[in-house]
């Protein structure tokens, strides 16, 4: 009686660790907004208050139009878009996880725009303005990614350019859009610290910083994104996708010191790359810093890349 007793109370803790796991790595939560002072110089970017401040002052002058879209499972996504005169291209950007717009694009989104890019800059979903309880890690993020392209199309037309931009989560998005095939109209993405995929990223985590048996909790917390949050994270895996991409030029991004996304995936994703590809390596960039580290070097790899695109 009391093994059996013992063995369901081991059994339901496991469930419920899962589960909480599940909640806590997917579940809506507090963005961190770098607008914040305080809230800047707790992060690990507090070095960069000056730069990180100076661009999104910049970012909350423009003259900013609020859009929306409906996401194929009825959520209303919101973003927003800054037109451009006689422009003909434009800058989609995706934000990371847990984070916003003007925090990961704080520079290089005046650098887009001084290249004569519109912007489009959508809050992803479970962020920001935007609906939904559970991010996916980029999965069904990265179908949203196509209706924003379509959105894109509508408010610059539907012969604009367009460069798909990403930093971490946001990253993985752009790449992940690739498995729905994507219009002439996107010339290039730009991907900044993203992961491989859903699953070997959530591996990542519970092994080097959490330090949880894989199994059975991998398992189940692939469970309850199925249930609860209507996507299988191991059905998603930008190598595979890179691989099959001989079309649209990639430009990957990460610094090696990086302890929240592990440079390794971007060097497995540029390894898996069938099509043109630049990868900017970094030494000493954290994670979403290779802009904010490496500066000047960075901007000229990234220019060279999107006038060899445009």
């Amino acid at each position: 009686m009391w093994l059996y007793i013992l063995v369901g109370s081991l059994a339901a803790a496991v469930f419920l660790i899962s589960f909480f796991a599940f909640r806590y790595i997917f579940g809506r939560a507090r963005e961190m907004d770098m607008s914040d002072r305080q809230q800047l110089l707790s992060s690990d970017w507090f070095m960069y208050e000056k730069e990180i401040s100076e661009g999104i002052r910049w970012i909350e002058k423009q003259k900013w139009q609020d859009v929306e879209i409906k996401s194929s499972d009825g959520l209303t996504l919101r973003g927003r878009w800054l037109p451009k005169a006689n422009a003909e291209k434009t800058a989609l950007l995706f934000h990371g996880y847990h984070s916003m717009g003007h925090n990961d694009f704080s520079l290089s989104l005046k650098h887009y725009r001084d290249k004569g890019f519109n912007i489009l800059m959508p809050d992803q979903r479970s962020h920001g303005r935007s609906e939904g309880k559970y991010c996916t890690f980029g999965a069904l993020e990265s179908d949203d990614c196509r209706l924003w392209i379509n959105e894109a199309l509508r408010l610059a037309g539907s012969d604009t350019q367009i460069l798909l931009g990403g930093v971490s989560m946001g990253a993985s998005t752009v790449l992940l859009s690739l498995k729905r095939g994507l219009p002439d109209n996107v010339r290039c993405i730009v991907a900044d610290c993203g992961f491989t995929g859903p699953k070997n990223i959530i591996k990542w985590y519970m092994k080097n910083k959490y330090h949880m048996y894989l199994f059975p909790l991998l398992q189940l917390v692939g469970l309850y994104c199925q249930i609860f949050a209507h996507f299988t994270p191991s059905a998603y895996d930008t190598r595979k996708l890179l691989e099959e991409n001989t079309k649209i030029p990639v430009f990957l991004a990460h610094g090696k010191p990086d302890s929240i996304v592990p440079y390794f995936m971007s060097e497995e994703n540029d390894k898996a790359c069938a099509s043109k590809h630049v990868f900017f390596s970094s030494e000493t960039a954290m994670h979403a810093g290779c802009a904010l580290t490496e500066g000047n070097r960075y901007f000229n790899a990234l220019d060279k890349f999107i006038n060899e695109c445009f």
